[in-house]
């Protein structure tokens, strides 16, 4: 066998020829290996296999070593115009804040491409097989000139960083950094269900707020100082928010973060999580399921006669009625519970209301009785 490279408008090409004797005659066959992209290392580009090796001693193909940058391609296109702000303020935030060092850590050969496919994620909604042309028209193709976004490469990054190596390097020098001098974090816990078909241990039946659906449970803890996520954490579908509670900040704990306030969907509201709460000593504030003998007290009792001066309180516009309470969640579990009247959505629904049967709106029929005349 032997190699035959010939150019084509300025490009190398190479082929594989064998010769062979078939009686009087001496046939000739000859396979295509495409652009050729390191002779010396016998690396070519084709559209059946991609970037690849072809051993001629062997006549067999290779992977192409993950070390290998392919020339960048010239279509003709402005090289000049890039978009700028985005990537450079990103850039400037992740060596500020330190996380570049934690992406170090991962040990991953070529920084270029980590910090390129950190930005692509952030900055860019296309799918991976998209990175290549966002980072050429970016300027993140100045910041990180290495950077090697082909398919193949991405697949080897995205494997290399998931293995545990490189996540202990990560968050060991990520959680450091967000962990600080103070010793304990404000933090916010919430769920997320991903919805799937991919027929694996972790895809359950899970039925909440009377939807059904086969998904994966995704939890997530962000910090309230920086707003950066901390952890996360995938359960199978079937299992409920309240039965992780206890272990999301214990596995924190162990982390080196230790939790001073939580911030809590209703979700993870049980007399079981509320009680492991008072016995670590962490604030918490979480919003309380209607179906509590309690939430029902408190809103019967302090909701009328709310609608006062002293009470209003606005935020970015919009304006509510809250009154404090002293309470109990426990018995000796003393809190605070905040009952509050939007007045937004108390409009909203009176619109509604007055639409459908004015006389039998008990709102409505509360501001005749006070001699107020309905407004639409």
């Amino acid at each position: 066998m032997r190699l035959v490279i010939y150019d084509k408008n300025g490009v190398e090409y190479g082929k594989v020829c064998a010769s062979t004797r078939q009686g009087k005659n001496i046939v000739k066959n000859c396979s295509n290996l495409g652009r050729v992209l390191d002779r010396n290392a016998g690396i070519y580009q084709n559209r059946e296999r991609g970037i690849f090796t072809c051993d001629l001693a062997t006549n067999a193909y290779g992977k192409a070593p993950a070390s290998f940058l392919p020339p960048a391609k010239s279509h003709g296109n402005e090289k000049l115009v890039l978009d700028f702000g985005n990537a450079f303020a990103l850039d400037k935030f992740i060596e500020s804040s330190g996380i570049a060092g934690a992406i170090g850590a991962t040990g991953y050969f070529n920084p270029d491409t980590a910090k390129a496919m950190v930005s692509c994620y952030v900055l860019c909604k296309s799918a991976n097989c998209h990175s290549a042309e966002w980072w050429n028209g970016s300027f993140a193709r100045i910041l990180y000139p290495d950077a090697n976004l082909t398919s193949q490469r991405i697949s080897d990054f995205l494997t290399d960083i998931g293995e545990e190596a490189a996540l202990r390097g990560f968050f060991g020098k990520y959680l450091a950094i967000l962990g600080g001098s103070k010793g304990a974090s404000n933090i916010l816990i919430d769920s997320e269900g991903l919805h799937n078909s991919v027929r694996f241990p972790l895809t359950a039946v899970s039925s909440r707020n009377g939807e059904i659906s086969d998904e994966v449970r995704l939890i997530y803890v962000s910090q309230q100082e920086t707003g950066l996520p901390i952890f996360f954490r995938y359960y199978p579908g079937n299992m409920i928010d309240v039965s992780t509670l206890t272990r999301t900040i214990g596995e924190l704990g162990t982390c080196g973060i230790k939790t001073r306030l939580a911030i809590l969907d209703a979700g993870y509201y049980s007399d079981e999580n509320i009680q492991e709460l008072y016995a670590g000593k962490i604030s918490f504030a979480t919003k309380m399921k209607e179906n509590r003998r309690l939430y029902k007290t408190l809103v019967a009792s302090h909701v009328p006669g709310i609608e006062r001066k002293e009470n209003m309180v606005g935020c970015k516009a919009r304006y509510a009625y809250i009154k404090r309470v002293d309470c109990e969640l426990l018995p000796g579990g003393k809190a605070y519970a905040y009952v509050g009247l939007d007045i937004e959505s108390k409009a909203s629904e009176a619109k509604k209301l007055f639409a459908k049967a004015p006389s039998e709106s008990p709102l409505l029929a509360a501001r005749c009785s006070s001699g107020s005349p309905p407004r639409e």
